[in-house]
């Protein structure tokens, strides 16, 4: 990976030519609440820039991924041992590459798997057949190679990647597998053309994760333990695979595409987002693209699996960090001199989104979330499909949470929110969303469109995000025919 420092070119995604980068210790004490300190071991501090993962132009083209071990420094005087998806000139030490596509396009995407185990290669998030979705089913295994090919039939957005294999994504994650997937779309482009979209300079990734380390650095993780109903808590929470780094911004607005990469952690209620400063920041987006318009707000829970993406306006020189709870995990400072970014905006009006009212005769599904670890009292079975969905229709899911809050995660395609037990959701909700917030008093009503295929040799999933939960079963299987 390369520092914002290091990341010199202005690399905008609103045009139609763009560079290609790279192409070709202590005990898990499982506490739910963040702590206002990090721990003494950490790197923060200003000598310690945000990494911007390098952004790959995948349109219309095939781009090799190499899934292997790595080495990575998290923390001070210390190497860890990581995965990460590797480029044909970056050799990258946690995280992968920001994959750039569009709407129309397609982005072949070749994952050559040089792991010691088997994985596979999911992209969260896109609207393509179940054979090119990248779940359980499509193993790679240790020396083998799987091609994706993602005919983009979507708005943009922010999405992202990373391994599915049943039994072990938490594992992976956790040492490093993911990285960010960015549509974009040349009538949202002509429409929106004052939108921040200069990648690393005032568009950046922000991919949050936690950690906990071993007195070695190694991650401290088991996949054979029971992390129970709040999942995997790391004690340190990292920023594109850095603990609060700085990233140096230019002044007026700014965007950030945000994307809880945690295994469990929940950076909600006491823990949510917001600015040290208690400056109002507006959503413009959420899991599925742009909301109809922007919503302002001093805080922002966040499930793992969902993004949003959030617009700041910075005056000149101006200091802000970003916390979670009371801990800050990113420090922004508006130093860029030189940078021209006086074009930049936040618009009125963003997008437009159906409403939920008229469901007329669409089928109605249940999802109970069981503190067993099950959905509606099954675990996942790789040989049984639980539900069969036709082609073209859109339907209710009702989703119910049974003793501990999960984020519930629909493959191959978007949802709107319709309620959260009977009650008005927030603004933020209201727009596109593949994955959503389910408390256990709380349930959920959700619109869903079925617009791709999925048969019975590659079936989508639908399951709690919550990855200590999916791998001990909390997963069901459906196909779109």
């Amino acid at each position: 990976m390369i520092s914002r420092r290091q990341f010199v070119k202005n690399i905008s995604l609103g045009t139609a030519s763009l560079v290609i980068l790279g192409c070709g210790g202590g005990k898990n004490k499982g506490g739910s609440s963040i702590g206002a300190t990090p721990p003494s071991s950490s790197t923060s501090g200003t000598n310690n820039p945000l990494v911007i993962p390098p952004l790959i132009d995948t349109r219309n083209t095939t781009t090799d991924l190499w899934v292997r071990k790595s080495q990575t420094s998290i923390l001070a005087n210390t190497v860890t041992n990581t995965y990460s998806y590797n480029t044909a000139t970056e050799a990258l030490g946690l995280l992968g590459p920001t994959l750039l596509m569009e709407n129309t396009m397609t982005s072949s995407v070749n994952f050559i798997n040089e792991l010691d185990v088997a994985t596979t290669a999911h992209q969260h998030g896109l609207h393509v057949s179940g054979s090119n979705d990248g779940g359980p089913q499509s193993r790679i295994l240790p020396g083998q190679s799987r091609t994706n090919v993602l005919e983009i039939d979507q708005p943009a957005g922010t999405h992202w990647y990373h391994p599915h294999p049943h039994g072990k994504t938490g594992e992976q994650v956790i040492n490093g597998l993911a990285g960010l997937i960015i549509i974009q779309d040349q009538n949202e482009i002509n429409t929106l053309p004052n939108l921040p979209r200069d990648y690393g300079v005032n568009d950046f990734p922000v991919i949050i994760q936690d950690k906990t380390f071993n007195a070695d650095g190694t991650v401290q993780y088991d996949s054979a333990k029971n992390y129970g109903k709040r999942g995997y808590l790391g004690e340190n929470i990292l920023v594109n695979g850095k603990i609060e780094p700085t990233v140096s911004t230019p002044t007026g607005w700014v965007r950030f595409r945000i994307l809880n990469g945690s295994n469990a952690r929940f950076y909600e209620r006491d823990d949510s987002l917001s600015l040290s400063n208690n400056q109002a920041f507006y959503v413009i987006a959420s899991d599925g693209g742009l909301l109809e318009a922007p919503v302002q707000t001093t805080s922002l829970p966040i499930g793992p699996g969902e993004r949003y993406e959030i617009m700041v306006e910075l005056t000149a020189s101006q200091s802000v960090n970003l916390r979670a709870g009371k801990r800050s995990i990113l420090k922004i400072t508006a130093d860029l001199s030189g940078i021209d970014n006086s074009t930049a905006n936040l618009p009125h009006v963003l997008a437009s989104i159906p409403s939920t009212l008229n469901q007329g005769q669409a089928i109605s599904r249940e999802f109970v979330l069981g503190g067993d670890m099950t959905i509606n009292g099954k675990k996942m079975k790789m040989a049984v499909i639980n539900e069969a969905v036709t082609l073209g229709t859109t339907e209710v899911w009702y989703i119910h949470g049974k003793g501990a809050r999960h984020t519930f995660h629909v493959h191959g395609c978007s949802f709107l929110v319709i309620d959260r037990d009977g009650a008005n959701i927030p603004a933020w909700e209201k727009g596109w969303k593949d994955t959503v917030i389910v408390s256990g008093k709380r349930p959920v009503r959700v619109l869903v469109k079925f617009n791709q295929v999925a048969d019975r040799n590659s079936p989508y999933m639908y399951h709690c995000h919550m990855l200590e939960h999916e791998d001990m079963g909390m997963m069901g299987q459906f196909t779109v025919m």
